[in-house]
């Protein structure tokens, strides 16, 4: 059965991608190229070893034709013995304002809704999404990306 929309897991620039994801990202970017699929996107769990990526992958993506943008999310721990990858309070905020000037340039959409973002520079991750709080602008930053073709 087709898909609506597909999403790709890219979780920084290819040397920072690869250490996590065991050498992935050009066979990642090699079958985004090939799809047929015309509504793909990119998500990107933010964390403190490729905080400063944000910017460059944007820019490495933004003219591949078969992405249609990036959504972030931050890392939650599960303490399950992973590495210390989750970003402090001060690096949450820097990583919201790179996020919302990212969204601002163009340079690739982000789908986040501004005040998703916001909240995640203020308050700790693992409160519940906007979007379950029926939020309206996270709302219709999710309906965009349905109508998006």
């Amino acid at each position: 059965m087709p898909t609506d929309l597909l999403w790709v897991s890219l979780d920084g620039t290819r040397d920072q991608h690869n250490r996590r994801h065991d050498g992935s990202f050009d066979r990642a970017l090699r079958n985004i190229r090939v799809s047929q699929h015309r509504r793909i996107y990119i998500h990107y769990t933010v964390n403190r070893e490729n905080i400063d990526d944000i910017p460059v992958l944007a820019q490495t993506l933004r003219d591949e034709q078969n992405i249609r943008g990036i959504t972030f999310q931050f890392f939650y721990p599960y303490a399950q013995g992973e590495l210390d990858l989750a970003l402090s309070q001060t690096e949450r905020r820097r990583a919201v304002q790179t996020i919302l000037e990212l969204k601002r340039s163009g340079v690739l959409p982000v789908l986040n809704s501004p005040a998703s973002l916001k909240r995640h520079g203020r308050e700790h991750l693992a409160l519940p999404s906007l979007a379950l709080a029926l939020h309206p602008g996270t709302l219709y930053a999710g309906w965009r990306i349905c109508l998006r073709s």
